[in-house]
């Protein structure tokens, strides 16, 4: 994502939800490396769609998993942590 390319995921679960989800990439079946090569193929016949989907990759990794974002989601569970234990 940070790199500016598209995210390609090759197994099911949440990842490949939030990567199409976010429009940030495409998840191919699991365990297909023809479908894995199928869509490294189509991005590399379509340069504009691959900095575009790229483009949006890094805008959603800098936007929920940038070092600051992460470190501020952290410190919110610490402070919720603490005080649930003053309480007890």
């Amino acid at each position: 994502m940070f790199a500016g390319l598209p995210v390609l995921v090759n197994f099911a679960g949440t990842t490949a939800e939030l990567v199409e989800s976010e429009a940030v990439g495409v998840a191919t079946d699991s365990g297909s490396a023809a479908a894995l090569a199928k869509q490294i193929e189509h991005w590399a016949d379509h340069p504009e769609e691959r900095k575009a989907t790229g483009a949006a990759a890094r805008k959603l990794g800098m936007a929920k998993f940038s070092r600051k974002e992460i470190a501020r989601e952290l410190a919110s569970v610490f402070s919720q942590v603490v005080a649930g234990s003053q309480g007890a």
